[in-house]
């Protein structure tokens, strides 16, 4: 099965975004105690966007419609936390790290990528309704 462009395009942002996503875990990178964090409710947020990237990259095989939607609620998630942890808004008194740093930058590149070529996907695989021809 040939892959449109667009669809090529996505399969390598959500293969990025999974990579980095799983580095961005406490089982990558992340060293900042989870006793620094603000609010405990960031963590299961993070966790679903990076699960959404996940299953974007898998679905984008099967169903394209399904991971052009579920990849751009975790591009948008990705766009709005991104910011935020580079602010501080998330962990009290405690440093961003490099890796990190560089990381979340990083996610940030495929994150437009799949806002700008999941709607070009998700057109494309629109399933087409039978015209109904009307007898004159």
């Amino acid at each position: 099965m040939e892959l449109s462009r667009n669809r090529k395009i996505l399969v390598v942002a959500f293969g990025v975004m999974a990579v980095v996503g799983f580095l961005l875990t406490p089982a990558g990178l992340e060293t900042r105690p989870p006793s620094t964090l603000r609010s405990y409710a960031l963590i299961p947020i993070f966790l679903a966007t990076v699960i959404l990237g996940i299953a974007s990259f898998v679905l984008i095989f099967m169903r394209p419609r399904t991971a052009a939607i579920l990849g751009s609620i975790a591009a948008i998630s990705y766009i709005f936390l991104v910011p935020g942890d580079q602010a501080g808004l998330f962990f009290l008194g405690v440093p961003v790290p490099p890796p990190i740093s560089l990381s979340e930058l990083i996610v940030l590149i495929p994150s437009v990528a799949v806002l700008l070529c999941a709607p070009l996907v998700y057109s494309e695989s629109t399933v087409r309704s039978p015209t109904i021809v009307a007898n004159a």
